[in-house]
């Protein structure tokens, strides 16, 4: 998902500097984490799609920052049946944050993660009709472990918490979103709602992913506003994850939080 970026003004103004391109080896650790994991579940789905027949460890390339980079092309010829020709590419790459945005579509979804000091971006080409395969969910996925490390820099926090560790399958969930000061001063916040946050719930959404205009209120230090929400059960036994992220920011750094929960066989 292409991030939507709203700075509000506030009653404080918070400076947070970031840092030099690759400068941190920990964000680059991070990076490449996330990759492995998506290699890994792109390559559990090499039996589903004939897209990613070729698909292998050569797809990943190292940058000479350090960054692991995917870049995965196939052609798939006429068969003897006679069916038409394609061509399926996908590109993960990473480049520095402040690099121009006109060097990509804007049709490729990217991640910016403002305080680690660059984004990821997704490219896409389908060239036929028989390729099916979309990288995009498994990438966002898997890249939301990079959220969680910008956090630390915020001034308020979102908490996601679920009223139990486990349900049954298409058992109702209920979960808690708060958002709390941590720091020193008061700041003017948007009320939680479903124009101020985005949820994903499994493969299941709630809320916006565009900013809109919503109530606004001042969370006082070492206060919090919490929003309670109800929603329809996950119908398959699994260990699902419920993402949330509060379109408010500073510096390009969206609070955001997870959580994980256990989906049973119901009995």
């Amino acid at each position: 998902m292409m991030m939507k970026k709203m700075i509000l003004s506030g009653v404080f103004f918070l400076l947070i500097s970031t840092p030099a391109w690759a400068a941190q080896d920990r964000s680059i650790e991070a990076y490449n984490q996330a990759v492995d994991r998506i290699g890994s579940a792109i390559w559990s789905l090499k039996s589903k799609y004939p897209e990613l027949a070729n698909f292998s460890k050569s797809a990943v390339k190292t940058t000479a920052d350090g960054f692991n980079e995917i870049d995965y092309s196939h052609q798939q010829p006429v068969s003897e049946e006679g069916d038409d020709p394609y061509e399926f590419r996908f590109y993960l790459r990473v480049r520095p944050l402040e690099q121009a945005e006109s060097e990509f579509p804007p049709e490729f979804p990217e991640w910016d993660f403002a305080r680690l000091g660059f984004k990821v971006v997704l490219e896409v080409y389908k060239d036929g009709p028989m390729s099916t395969f979309d990288p995009k969910l498994i990438v966002e996925t898997n890249v939301e472990e990079l959220h969680l490390l910008e956090q630390n820099d915020l001034p308020f926090r979102l908490k996601v918490k679920t009223e139990k560790e486990s349900y049954t399958e298409k058992e109702s969930i209920t979960f808690t979103i708060t958002l709390e000061n941590k720091g020193a001063q008061p700041f003017r916040v948007m009320d939680l709602d479903e124009h101020s946050l985005f949820c994903r719930i499994d493969d299941m959404l709630w809320g916006s992913e565009v900013p809109e205009d919503t109530a606004e209120k001042i969370l006082q230090p070492n206060s919090s506003i919490a929003k309670v929400l109800r929603v329809k059960g996950i119908s398959t036994p699994k260990e699902a994850t419920i993402s949330c992220r509060y379109s408010v920011g500073f510096k390009g750094i969206q609070p955001f939080d997870r959580v994980k929960v256990l989906i049973k066989p119901a009995s």
